[in-house]
């Protein structure tokens, strides 16, 4: 499988760990190929150290892009962080216009602002040219003065309530974004966390942690280039999240056990190797969506029906149902209709996949298909743990199935997973086939 390569366009700060010292390292920890356009180089980070030097470098960007266009370099991702001034803004954007491929994710880390005070080096026609930024992304991870400076809404302080959170995402869809990453959310003081949400769906989902005391400097950019990282390497968001802001806290805890100078940033170093073996693991899942993943799930299952199953149904049905619920053209519209399909990694390859959708307060495993030589490895159950973390996030109270009543072996996996058997149903499935099945729930 060919590396992941992420351009990371940050400034360098030569001394504490913020921006391009924690961007890269964090990303090649995850076994990315990251590029790196330098937007300025300090001699140190922007907050406790007076007196620093600064040199901008926006000059230098449209000529980097122009050379690497010339040598033909294609990239899987962008991921922008400090930026130094408007006007750089406007060159970060078209240097994007031109990196950008067909499947070129963007990222944008909107870096301005924090408890409610935009940065000095910043005035205050600086955040409308931040908001066309993130009018160009996939998806953005703004903290709330960020937010709330691009919308032009008052900022406020926590704890918050669930009710202004949301109206700060729902608002934040008018930033033309596909998904906003919303730091800093906190609605008590015990816990402190993230809401992702998705501007399509309009879901939200928040991964919230044990607070740690106190306030760290370059945290940001390493929640940001941990959750790139993750979210390259096919995580969903939520557990992109997740793992992102376990790598956070870790840092966080590391340096206050070794009593470090937190002047100096937090010791992410530490965490880098149990990071990377985490995100860069071979067992996740990654949605199914373009065409060539489309056809790419038909062909599996055409291939482990065939192996599998045609004993147990007969090759003339096999046939008709592959063609009715499993070509390209009906996954297609099945996705289109609202169902979720995802394939399941192992070691960067797919090994099989799912299909599910919300059906009342359960949610419809309608989909479970695992490639011969990936079974008994313990990737089915834990991918089935991924399907009821899916349900549980979207609140439902159970996980339902149904499964050929004659597939003894499936049936033994799914009571080992906690599956019970309901009832029995028998489906006509049109040109005189039926389907004698169990229905399961979890």
């Amino acid at each position: 499988m060919a590396q992941k390569k992420v351009v990371a366009i940050h400034d360098i700060s030569c001394y504490g760990r913020c921006s391009l010292t924690v961007a890269l390292p964090i990303l090649s920890a995850a076994g990315i190929n990251t590029p790196v356009i330098p937007t300025a180089v300090l001699s140190t980070y922007v907050g406790p150290f007076p007196h620093f030097t600064y040199r901008d470098m926006t000059e230098d960007i449209i000529p980097i892009v122009k050379h690497w266009k010339d040598m033909g370099f294609e990239f899987d991702a962008v991921y922008t962080g400090f930026l130094g001034s408007k006007d750089q803004v406007d060159v970060v954007r078209k240097a994007i216009a031109m990196i950008k491929g067909p499947e070129t994710k963007v990222y944008v880390d909107p870096v301005m602002a924090d408890n409610g005070v935009l940065y000095s080096t910043f005035g205050p026609d600086f955040p409308p040219e931040m908001r066309k930024l993130c009018g160009d992304a996939d998806l953005i991870m703004p903290n709330i003065t960020e937010l709330t400076l691009m919308l032009g809404e008052p900022y406020k302080e926590g704890p918050y309530t669930e009710a202004y959170i949301m109206d700060l995402l729902r608002k934040s869809e008018a930033l033309g974004a596909g998904k906003v990453v919303l730091t800093g959310v906190y609605f008590d003081e015990e816990e402190l966390g993230t809401a992702a949400y998705d501007c399509e769906t309009h879901q939200v989902q928040y991964v919230m942690k044990k607070r740690v005391p106190g306030y760290y400097h370059g945290t940001g950019d390493i929640f940001g280039s941990g959750l790139v990282a993750a979210l390259v390497h096919g995580w969903t968001l939520p557990e992109a999240v997740d793992i992102t802001e376990d790598l956070t806290i870790s840092s966080i805890r590391k340096t206050i056990d070794d009593g470090e100078d937190v002047k100096n940033g937090v010791n992410f170093e530490s965490s880098l190797s149990g990071f990377g073996a985490r995100v860069s693991r071979a067992r996740g899942h990654r949605f199914i969506t373009e065409k060539k993943d489309i056809s790419k799930a038909s062909t599996m299952a055409s291939e482990i029906w065939h192996e599998a199953y045609a004993d147990m149904v007969g090759k003339d049905q096999t046939e008709y149902m592959l063609e009715k619920y499993l070509s390209p053209e009906s996954i297609g519209r099945q996705i289109s209709e609202g169902t979720v399909y995802e394939f399941i990694t192992d070691r960067g390859d797919d090994a099989g996949f799912i299909a599910y959708r919300k059906d009342g307060e359960r949610l419809f495993l309608s989909k479970f298909y695992i490639k011969k030589e990936y079974r008994r490895s313990g990737l089915a159950t834990q991918s089935m743990r991924h399907i009821a973390d899916v349900a549980g996030r979207m609140g439902l109270r159970s996980v339902y199935l149904t499964v050929n009543r004659g597939n003894k072996r499936a049936i033994s996996a799914y009571e080992h997973m906690g599956f019970v058997a309901l009832e029995d149903v028998d489906t006509d499935i049109g040109n005189g086939f039926f389907m004698y099945d169990h229905v399961m729930e979890l």
